[in-house]
């Protein structure tokens, strides 16, 4: 369960990292100036655990005292580009969300009219993308990053009706997803 701080920001604590909400409402650790993850630790370089007066791990639970559990995301879609808006909107995900639907209808028009082969080709690498990806211990970063980079830059790009740019950007991306987690 989500607890405040003393600025009022919204957060969570987990392995010896705080997590706040960003803009988009998506989980990020909190960070040094230098980009990189702070983690809490006690004097002997651990993360640091919150106990109870008694020395117990404090575990959160839920109203009925049942200790409160991350709903599972699946990534069983075989679809990357679903899930990482899965992954970034999290609880506020929506299967027919704006991005979805925007980037459906693109497929269904434009890349099916100029580039019917891709199509075909998406079908073929998405799973095997999706399973490599869910393989990694960094695999919420990895779909947060494509939200952001693949998923919101491609639809920017549609909007402003730079078909064919979106479609460059895509197809770079699947091929450099797929050359980095299912060639090796």
């Amino acid at each position: 369960m989500p607890k405040t701080d003393k600025e009022g920001r919204e957060y969570i604590e987990q392995d010896g990292k705080r997590y706040y909400r960003d803009f988009f409402g998506n989980w990020n650790a909190e960070t040094d100036i230098f980009g990189n993850e702070k983690v809490n630790t006690d004097i002997f370089g651990n993360p640091k655990v919150e106990t109870d007066i008694f020395g117990n791990q404090k575990i959160e639970t839920d109203w009925l005292g049942n200790p409160y559990v991350e709903p599972e995301k699946k990534d069983d879609s075989g679809c990357y580009l679903t899930t990482a808006c899965m992954r970034a909107k999290s609880a506020r995900f929506d299967d027919n969300c704006e991005e979805l639907s925007i980037l459906r209808k693109f497929r269904d028009t434009y890349v099916k009219d100029y580039h019917p082969e891709t199509i075909q080709e998406y079908y073929e690498k998405a799973p095997l993308i999706v399973k490599k990806i869910g393989e990694q211990d960094e695999s919420q970063t990895i779909y947060v990053r494509m939200y952001r980079e693949l998923v919101i830059g491609t639809l920017s790009l549609i909007k402003k009706g730079r078909n064919e740019e979106a479609f460059d950007l895509y197809k770079e991306y699947c091929d450099s997803l797929y050359n980095k987690y299912c060639i090796a």
